[in-house]
């Protein structure tokens, strides 16, 4: 027997969980999973999530709410800041 890992589920901090799957739901056009709250919301494909029981799913989508989230920089740089000089 093969084994071939799946990967179910990824995940993205954020300051604010429920605004940013609606957002990412209206470009997938996916819907969001009953309960989903500001602190943790999951999008999940029209085919529906990787499990057990529907292992022909695709990698659903979720975002866990951080407190202290501070937005990434790019290219490079700190990903936290206390302060800023000028």
């Amino acid at each position: 027997m093969t084994t071939n890992p799946k990967l179910d589920l990824v995940i993205l901090d954020c300051p604010d969980a429920l605004e940013l799957s609606a957002f990412y739901g209206e470009v997938l056009g996916w819907q969001p999973e009953q309960g989903a709250t500001r602190d943790w919301a999951v999008l999940v494909p029209p085919e529906g999530g990787i499990t057990p029981e529907n292992p022909g799913g695709r990698t659903a989508l979720a975002f866990q709410r951080i407190e202290d989230w501070v937005p990434p920089t790019w290219p490079g740089g700190s990903t936290r800041s206390s302060s800023i000089s000028t």
